[in-house]
């Protein structure tokens, strides 16, 4: 699959962009531990305690994901600073190859994490 040469810019808007989406996740991410907590403190039965330590899991993975995602985010950006160094008169017409696989690992992120938060809040609302 070939991809169309973009601005530095706007491949550096796509860092940032994705960047404030994973911080809003890893927020959202403790809100939805601290719920789970509640389940877990509230119950003895252990059917229940089997889902809260399978969403905990979850949670955790998801986690890793930010971590990973963010960390290829920023060697991506550094690449994009050192262009921008080494031809600054240039940087701002400068077009790079697309990262679309970056940009199609935040899609299965986002789609899956949402899958993820669809199926713990419907826990969450049968158990609290």
């Amino acid at each position: 699959m070939t991809t169309i040469p973009k601005p530095l810019s706007v491949l550096h808007d796509d860092h940032q962009t994705w960047t404030r989406q994973l911080d809003f996740y890893r927020d959202e991410l403790q809100v939805l531990n601290n719920r789970l907590g509640e389940v877990s403190i509230h119950t003895t039965q252990q059917d229940v305690k089997a889902w809260v330590d399978h969403f905990e899991t979850q949670l955790i993975i998801q986690n890793e994901l930010i971590d990973e995602l963010r960390h290829a985010i920023g060697v991506h950006e550094h690449t994009l600073e050192r262009q921008a160094q080494e031809y600054p008169v240039a940087s701002d017409y400068r077009r790079l190859e697309d990262h679309a696989e970056m940009r199609g690992q935040m899609q299965v992120f986002v789609r899956l994490y949402g899958e993820m938060k669809n199926d713990l809040n419907r826990f969450l609302s049968r158990t609290l």
